[in-house]
């Protein structure tokens, strides 16, 4: 007589997309190590994804479940419907900030046993109108009531939500998500063709930057201190990695696309070959990253395990200084005179092997895999 096979765990997972972004990528890293663990991890959408992220989500055995705008009144009915097709869940994990709270709700109301809400950014809430005000306090207090579990990625998107005394809270914990150490391991000694297909010479220094092209990642000012650097000699190219609302207006400014022409600036779109890339990149690459708010920041892990320097503001949480001497902050209020003086000196550093770029990653307890046992752990907790 066979034995039953039990049923994998179900997790719903909650994000308004699977474009290629910190959150979405690191949660696919994660579930790349779930799923042999006999997890099944479902994915709620505003949009249906056609992009490798979709389909290599789908090919781990998780659904895709696009359910329309969220911020829409048939949301509750949908996302019920959702649930109700598609589970029973083991869990519901929501990654949408403070709506997350009317999520809990729902989740509650569908007798999901686990209900997780996982703040990836901070400083998000603070709006000035009465409406803002009360609509943010209402949410707090919808994932206060319903979560079961509330992470944050950092001490400072902890601090965003409960105060300085976050830590009395049992519910709350840090939980970052994790790096693809391997992948990095894998590309150390990457041969330069990469550069080459972007006409980067093998002896130019480069600014780069990994990032949605909105607002909090201040893409202008990253610009304006490439046109310092520009100028005085220091750096040829400025690598601009991502997609997002703000790239087409910053393409079509003059001052811009005049540098694009000239091939000083480069705009790459999406990458599946970051680690490969950023690795190319080591020993004359400099990672800039001025945040206007940033819940942890990822991308500056990754540039680290490169081996490359980052600049990056006061609003970047500490937490991803994973290299101290390589890590330096600045207030974006600080003369320009001083980031650039600052990214001369750390440019001018002496690269690190390959082994230190290793052990560093060891190290900082920032692996995909911890991040995945941890998960795991809040999933099956009573």
């Amino acid at each position: 007589m066979t034995q039953k096979q039990p049923r994998p765990k179900k997790i719903l997972h909650v994000m308004p997309s699977l474009d290629v972004g910190g959150v979405e990528k690191g949660m696919m890293d994660i579930y790349a190590h779930l799923a042999p663990q006999g997890y099944q991890c479902d994915v709620m959408v505003e949009q249906e994804s056609v992009g490798d992220l979709g389909q290599k989500w789908r090919s781990l055995g998780g659904g895709v479940h696009a359910i329309g705008r969220f911020k829409s009144w048939r949301f509750c009915v949908r996302f019920m419907r959702c649930v109700k097709q598609n589970g029973p869940y083991d869990a519901v994990h929501s990654h949408c900030y403070f709506f997350s709270g009317l999520v809990m709700a729902l989740a509650s109301f569908a007798r999901v046993p686990r209900r997780i809400a996982h703040l990836h950014s901070a400083h998000r809430a603070h709006k000035a109108s009465l409406f803002s005000l009360c609509y943010y306090s209402v949410l707090r207090r919808l994932i206060s009531v319903f979560a079961t579990r509330i992470l944050a990625v950092s001490t400072a998107a902890a601090q965003d939500f409960a105060g300085e005394d976050w830590a009395q809270n049992k519910k709350i914990a840090i939980q970052p998500l994790g790096i693809d150490f391997d992948a990095f391991k894998a590309a150390q000694g990457t041969d330069e063709r990469l550069l080459g297909d972007l006409a980067i010479a093998h002896d130019a220094k480069c600014l780069v930057h990994i990032g949605r092209f909105t607002q909090e990642k201040n893409h202008r000012f990253i610009i304006t201190l490439f046109e310092n650097l520009y100028a005085a000699g220091t750096v040829s190219h400025l690598i601009l990695i991502g997609e997002g609302r703000l790239k087409t207006e910053l393409e079509r400014d003059p001052r811009i696309s005049k540098l694009v022409k000239a091939g000083a600036i480069i705009f790459t779109g999406l990458r599946h070959d970051c680690p490969a890339l950023l690795s190319a990149l080591h020993g004359r690459g400099l990672f800039v990253f001025p945040s206007l708010y940033e819940g942890f920041g990822l991308a500056a892990v990754e540039a680290q395990c490169a081996g490359l320097p980052v600049l990056a503001s006061t609003h970047v949480p500490a937490d991803v200084a994973i290299i101290p001497h390589y890590f330096k902050q600045l207030a974006l209020s600080a003369p320009l005179s001083e980031w650039t003086m600052a990214a001369q000196t750390l440019l001018a550093q002496t690269p690190l092997t390959a082994g230190q770029c290793t052990a560093y990653m060891q190290e900082s307890g920032l692996s995909v895999q911890k991040a995945a046992a941890a998960l795991r752990g809040y999933y099956e907790e009573a």
